[in-house]
């Protein structure tokens, strides 16, 4: 009987998303953005800057694609991941990105992240996986340091996180890391208007 139950249960679901299984996927466009960066001291542009732009999606493991994973595990999925360095002007124009949602998976755009000036120095295995350069780079943010993560080594970073949810910086670690300074950019912009965001670089002291 147990087992009826189930089978019920799933195809009472199928039934009513039937359109979601029929077209399969949802096109989501995430907003084009540009980056303008400064010297803090002096206000001019700052031209050659590397600025890195990684777009995520995510998916919580199923069963059936129906029940969470008990274990409450997802995943994720590079969706973008972009090298661009500031002409003289400063600026980087990043285009409108088009991605294609698995909706079998309930598969969601997770964030946009843009590095600014933020680089890992250190040699990186050529058998690493590309998405590890920028996972080490998420997680050196805030507690990285000087001589690793800043290419352009007399100014410090700036780290951008955009989102489709609200973000309180106090759950994300500040908007003051070692190296960079921080925006959470959460209040569900991705899929408005063109976006323009200016980064001041502040130097670092002369040591």
């Amino acid at each position: 009987m147990r087992l009826k139950g189930i089978f019920f249960v799933i195809v009472i679901f199928m039934v009513f998303n039937a359109p979601v299984f029929a077209c399969g996927t949802e096109v989501f466009k995430v907003r084009p953005v540009t980056i303008k960066v400064i010297d803090k001291s002096t206000g001019l542009p700052l031209e050659g800057i590397p600025v890195y732009y990684v777009l995520k999606s995510y998916w919580d493991n199923r069963i059936f694609f129906i029940l969470r994973n008990p274990e409450g595990t997802h995943t994720r999925k590079f969706q973008a991941m972009e090298e661009y360095l500031t002409n003289a002007q400063g600026e980087v124009m990043i285009r409108e990105h088009e991605v294609r949602l698995n909706k079998w998976k309930c598969e969601e755009i997770e964030k946009e992240q843009i590095f600014i000036n933020l680089g890992n120095r250190l040699p990186i295995s050529e058998k690493e996986p590309r998405e590890h350069k920028y996972i080490i780079l998420q997680g050196a943010v805030i507690h990285g340091k000087r001589d690793h993560y800043n290419p352009i080594a007399k100014y410090k970073g700036f780290f951008i996180c955009s989102t489709t949810w609200d973000m309180d910086p106090k759950y994300y670690g500040g908007n003051k890391g070692e190296i960079a300074n921080v925006l959470w950019n959460g209040r569900g912009l991705l899929k408005k208007e063109p976006e323009t965001f200016v980064v001041e670089l502040e130097r670092w002291e002369e040591e």
